[in-house]
């Protein structure tokens, strides 16, 4: 049986990693080729997140709570 805090915290953070990986690729795109600091920052976030939403949909709902319990404390450190 699915636990409630299971399937919220896969939601949510398969969500906001889509959400903030492609809002490092914008900013990426958006600055100036000279701005290569800028653009190798927000590529290292857009490899952050490409690998916080792949290993969020590794888990099922019925994963152990504690299992995500400890992804998460991985998702908010990376971060």
């Amino acid at each position: 049986m699915s636990d409630p805090f299971v399937v919220r915290s896969l939601e949510e953070t398969r969500f906001w990693s889509r959400i903030m990986k492609e809002h490092s690729l914008f900013l990426r795109l958006g600055f100036r080729c000279e701005d290569t600091q800028l653009i190798n920052e927000a590529s290292q976030f857009q490899a952050i997140f490409e690998e916080i939403e792949r290993k969020a949909y590794t888990y099922t709902a019925d994963t152990d709570p504690q299992t995500i319990r400890a992804f998460n404390v991985e998702v908010h450190k990376a971060i």
